[in-house]
């Protein structure tokens, strides 16, 4: 392993997280090959339980016509929530492949969470996945979350949504998020 010879990638990352950034790494080069099928599938297999998990509660649901899983953990704050979009390149990905990392997120936050279930490409073009992105959100405020109680954020794909959500929601001139994680 490169750890040992030269030392970390990053000084905040340990043995498993390297491991899985370099299978990450490996796989992305050669997964373009395999039908999306088979790397949903994959995707899926991947990920599997946490200790934040565990120590969730995960109810499926929907949210504004969207599929999507709450998590709460013990001693989270209800009255704030994180409105998770996951990577995937809008493709893969799902609640099931993301739910770890959701779970610890919450957790370290200190927060509920909500991850949607956005329709994915190629089966349904983009602008679909913003079109859930957008309709959980409203939902979040109808269900009477303020905007500023509400953070929208997720890693790769996720990232890009959450920016077209906000974007999206300054060119309607509708509330935008203004809560953030605070320092545990």
């Amino acid at each position: 392993m490169r750890r040992s010879v030269r030392g970390p990638r990053r000084p905040s990352w340990d043995d498993t997280y390297e491991t899985l950034a370099t299978i990450l790494q490996q796989y992305g080069t050669r997964s373009v090959v395999l039908p999306l099928v088979v790397q949903r599938q994959v995707i899926e297999r991947f990920f599997g339980s946490t200790s934040a998990l565990m120590e969730a509660q995960m109810e499926r649901t929907e949210l504004g016509g969207v599929p999507c899983a709450w998590f709460r953990s013990p001693g989270a704050d209800a009255d704030q929530v994180l409105l998770y979009l996951h990577g995937g390149g809008y493709s893969i990905g799902s609640i099931n492949s993301h739910r770890g990392l959701v779970a610890r997120l919450c957790r370290a936050a200190g927060t509920t969470g909500v991850a949607i279930e956005y329709r994915l490409a190629p089966e349904h073009p983009f602008p679909a996945q913003l079109e859930d992105a957008l309709a959980s959100y409203r939902a979040l405020l109808d269900q009477g979350f303020a905007a500023r109680q509400i953070v929208v954020g997720g890693e790769s794909a996720g990232g890009g949504l959450t920016l077209s959500l906000l974007v999206k929601l300054r060119q309607e001139g509708k509330a935008q998020p203004e809560w953030y994680l605070p320092a545990r």
